[in-house]
């Protein structure tokens, strides 16, 4: 009887007794992690969105410029090369983004080689070459533009997951319009040559959309340098206030 009565009152105190420090370890080991990660991608994300954001507005004054201008002009390779060079930059910052979300990596590698078979396309149609050819070079590039977007805008996403759920969603969605916003751009061009001035309103229409998810995205990027800012500071916040708990 004894026996039974110190099994069951005093050894599961004893246990529980024993097993608190190590479970408030765990959870303090488990919170100083989240908060290191949190602080980790705070960083990255300030230090590499406004590169970012100022690369894309320069590369959307530079497609707006290129419309003034012929294809086979030297003003208009001027404008590819430097293009292509922002591309490139834009490629290696999603790299060094890596550590925050994995599809950063996936990304640069399809930014990468986006600006590789477009800047063949730009070559060969300044160069007057065969048109099949140079359409058969753009085709891979635009598949490789759309994975772009897809990883980049997921990455974006995945980064702030856990902490702003709802920049997280709008990232999602982003990468769905875009991606629908592109497409239609590439159908409406036929479609407007068959439908006339049906053809051409959907046209103006795919192009608006166009430009609204590229406002979007440029705000969404601000977003989450802000963001960045503001996790950095709760982070050290956070963490100064549990050490003075502990104390």
């Amino acid at each position: 009887m004894l026996l039974y009565l110190y099994q069951r009152t005093w050894c599961p105190t004893v246990r529980k007794a024993v097993s608190m420090p190590k479970y408030r370890r765990e959870k303090a080991e488990a919170e100083a992690e989240t908060d290191r990660r949190n602080r980790k991608i705070a960083g990255i994300m300030v230090k590499w969105c406004v590169p970012l954001f100022w690369s894309l507005i320069v590369l959307e004054c530079i497609g707006l410029v290129e419309n003034l201008f012929e294809k086979s002009s030297v003003i208009m390779l001027v404008f590819s090369g430097v293009s292509n060079l922002l591309y490139l930059a834009e490629s290696f910052i999603l790299f060094k983004m890596r550590p925050a979300a994995e599809q950063y990596g996936k990304a640069a590698l399809f930014t990468m080689l986006t600006v590789v078979f477009w800047g063949i396309s730009d070559f060969l149609s300044a160069g007057n070459a065969v048109q099949i050819l140079t359409m058969l070079i753009a085709l891979p590039g635009a598949i490789f533009s759309y994975l772009d977007v897809y990883h980049t805008y997921n990455a974006h996403s995945d980064a702030v997951t856990d902490a702003d759920g709802e920049l997280a969603e709008k990232w999602e969605k982003l990468w769905k319009w875009t991606i629908y916003a592109l497409i239609g751009m590439f159908l409406a061009v036929p479609v407007s040559a068959l439908l006339g001035i049906l053809g051409f309103l959907l046209l103006l229409a795919v192009m608006v959309a166009t430009v609204i998810c590229g406002v979007l995205k440029l705000v969404y990027l601000h977003t989450l340098r802000v963001f960045g800012e503001e996790a950095d500071k709760k982070v050290i916040q956070d963490t100064l206030d549990r050490i003075l708990a502990e104390i």
